[in-house]
């Protein structure tokens, strides 16, 4: 423990981060908890007649399955076995063309942070939950975890709107067409 400890220091002197030693060390003391398998799981989420994958990975029990409201801009997951570990992550990996924008996540209702990274297509989400925010925040064992992003899929597909467009653009052109002809 004492030579990562060091290795650990010369690497944060080296980056000039020796204020964050205190941190690499607690980090460290959880590392066994920490190296647990990471469950995965892909869920479809339908939407109209299309599905999107939606990944999940944590520590924690998967959930049965994810729940996609367009109307509250979410997903939804129950996550279980809270109580289990001292320090657990969460992430979930969105299709942007689904659900995206600015994320904020709750647990039981309560507001938690979130790492949000962005790519073209996805966006996934990571959520490092504590025991002490279970406790202290009286979330018990099995809570909600709501995701809610700023854009969602439209009601109508992007397709759709253009040939709706178009139609709209067609039938003003012809309706000024016909008025000038008549006398």
């Amino acid at each position: 423990m004492q030579n990562k400890i060091v290795i650990t220091s010369a690497i944060l002197v080296t980056l000039g981060l020796l204020a964050s030693l205190p941190t690499a060390i607690q980090a460290q003391e959880m590392m066994p908890e920490m190296k647990m398998k990471m469950n995965q799981m892909m869920y479809d989420v339908m939407f109209e007649d299309r599905a999107f994958q939606v990944m999940v990975m944590s520590d924690y029990d998967l959930p049965e399955s994810i729940e996609f409201s367009q109307e509250q801009r979410s997903i939804s997951v129950e996550v279980k076995n809270l109580m289990m570990m001292d320090m657990a992550h969460f992430e979930i990996t969105i299709p942007n063309e689904l659900l995206s924008g600015e994320f904020t996540a709750t647990l039981g209702g309560k507001q938690i942070k979130l790492i949000q990274d962005d790519k073209e297509m996805e966006t996934t989400l990571h959520e490092n939950i504590m025991k002490s925010f279970i406790e202290e925040n009286g979330i018990g064992d099995s809570a909600m975890m709501v995701v809610t992003g700023t854009e969602v899929i439209p009601e109508f597909p992007i397709g759709m709107m253009i040939v709706l467009f178009g139609a709209f653009g067609m039938s003003t052109a012809l309706i000024m067409i016909a008025r000038r002809r008549i006398p």
